[in-house]
């Protein structure tokens, strides 16, 4: 198993620049989960079940732009 992207809040915008990023996470997650990312203070975005070849892998809270390219497991 591929481990995610770490330290993805190095990673700003290429749009504008901001370094105010959501990771997206892809797949089903149960409630104990997203309570546990809300807890911790962890930006994430729900990006659904499915994973394409073209899915992206974060996305700023500023502009909204969606970049970067997810690693399917």
């Amino acid at each position: 198993m591929r481990k995610p992207i770490a330290n993805y809040k190095n990673k700003p915008c290429p749009k504008c620049g901001s370094d105010d990023i959501n990771r997206i996470l892809y797949g089903l997650y149960d409630s104990e989960y997203v309570s546990k990312c809300l807890e911790e203070g962890k930006k994430v975005t729900f990006g659904g079940c499915l994973i394409t070849d073209n899915s992206p892998a974060f996305e700023c809270n500023k502009c909204g732009n969606k970049f970067g390219k997810t690693r399917p497991f």
